[in-house]
């Protein structure tokens, strides 16, 4: 991991594990574009992915993206904090 908190890993469902274990369990349902900002954020921090946003600045979608991204944001957060259920799900514990 570098100093900012980016770790470039060969883990290939690291992202998918961490998306799962955020979104598939009882929550305020997200939009598709939402869930895509969070995932965008992952992929980068986790496999250097940077695509471009995939909306059109000034839309509701580019909207829900961004702030899809904040909540990737702050999932990445937890799970460089070593929050347990997170981890335990990358793990394949759950």
């Amino acid at each position: 991991m570098d100093s900012v908190g980016f770790a470039i890993t060969h883990d290939p469902m690291l992202v998918e594990t961490l998306m799962r274990a955020s979104f598939d369990r009882p929550r305020t349902p997200r939009s598709k574009a939402y869930m895509q900002g969070a995932q965008w954020v992952l992929d980068f921090r986790i496999r250097g992915h940077r695509p471009p946003c995939p909306y059109k600045a000034g839309t509701a979608e580019a909207d829900a993206f961004f702030a899809g991204r904040d909540e990737g944001n702050e999932i990445w957060r937890i799970y460089q904090a070593g929050y347990p259920a997170i981890i335990e799900i990358s793990n394949g514990k759950r």
